[in-house]
């Protein structure tokens, strides 16, 4: 964090993080569904006259109006959540996925021996680990994690019923990645020189420009 508060890289074309704002919408969204859950049986809700002495079309168009509020606030409240959670991870800048290196070299290239694109990628990972500006998330399969949330969810994948879901569920407590690196590893514009392109996305849908290395 030191080399970003002093300039020492130039900052990629990547939009800031509103997290406030998701968070507000769906603490607003969770509100409305538990409102239109709950006030309509309280007491004074009941004492009100179009409830005391309905007509049947107000009946079916209240009971209609209020599933249709709740679900779709409960829809809404869990994406803006989703959204909030991608946001904050955004913002804190501290999680990066990095993607096994694409190798697009010869495949009777003696460099595609000596270092492979799977060698790369753990370089890389190793050298941004120790810069200390982010933790890389593991590589899928490298490994048993010992991760609680990780565990928990493994578990209930040979379950069934609710214990299944719940577990699911916990995964929300796992902050995601929102930054995603992948590479590219393919011959330079000289004879035995070869270049790497870094490109950097946010997820879901925002990429800066690549980098390009070569060597």
């Amino acid at each position: 964090m030191r080399a970003r508060r002093l300039g020492g890289f130039d900052q990629a074309e990547l939009p800031e993080a509103h997290r406030i704002r998701w968070w507000f919408a769906a603490v607003t969204a969770g509100l409305v569904a538990a409102a239109f859950a709950v006030v309509p049986y309280l007491p004074f809700f009941q004492d009100l006259a179009f409830v005391k002495d309905p007509k049947v079309s107000s009946v079916i168009t209240w009971t209609v109006l209020q599933t249709s509020v709740v679900i779709i606030s409960a829809v809404l409240t869990l994406y803006f959540v989703g959204k909030a959670r991608l946001e904050t991870a955004a913002y804190r800048a501290n999680q990066i996925d990095i993607r096994v290196f694409v190798d697009e070299r010869p495949e009777s290239s003696h460099d595609r021996e000596i270092d492979s694109a799977v060698e790369l990628t753990a370089t890389f990972k190793r050298f941004l680990n120790d810069s200390r500006l982010y933790t890389p998330t593991p590589v899928p399969g490298a490994g048993s994690s010992y991760d609680f949330i990780q565990i928990v969810e493994h578990a209930g994948d040979s379950t069934d019923g609710w214990w299944k879901a719940a577990t699911k569920l916990i995964r929300l407590a796992q902050p995601p990645a929102a930054f995603t690196v992948t590479g590219t590893v393919r011959p330079g514009n000289t004879a035995g020189r070869y270049q790497l392109i870094l490109e950097l996305v946010r997820v879901p849908r925002f990429a800066a420009s690549p980098l390009v290395i070569e060597d």
